[in-house]
């Protein structure tokens, strides 16, 4: 598995570069308490969307069992982290409107 300072180099080399290039950076990066999942790379403008996805240990995490045992409690608890994820998120970015679409990331 790949560093997340290795994922660092990756983006700075291909800055710029065109859409295939970011191909590259598919699979896991490891950033010690979690690791980031890289499924699927947008491979032109008007491609699918990239997909991530975080995986954290359940341990690090420290939520108590009962939070994901049951199927309720767990979309309770992913709906709690996807909301607290997007609030984070948006602090760091603003969502841009294009014409004709729903909005993306900047």
């Amino acid at each position: 598995m790949k560093t997340n300072e290795e994922l660092r180099t990756s983006l700075r080399a291909i800055d710029r570069r065109s859409y295939p290039a970011y191909k590259s950076l598919a699979g896991n990066w490891s950033f010690g308490k979690y690791i980031l999942n890289i499924e699927h790379v947008q491979g032109d403008p008007f491609a699918a969307p990239s997909q991530l996805s975080g995986t954290v240990d359940s341990r690090t995490a420290g939520f108590p069992t009962a939070c994901w045992e049951a199927p309720w409690n767990r979309t309770a608890l992913e709906d709690y982290l996807l909301r607290r994820f997007g609030r984070q998120a948006g602090r760091f970015f603003r969502l841009a409107r294009a014409p004709g679409r729903a909005g993306c990331w900047q």
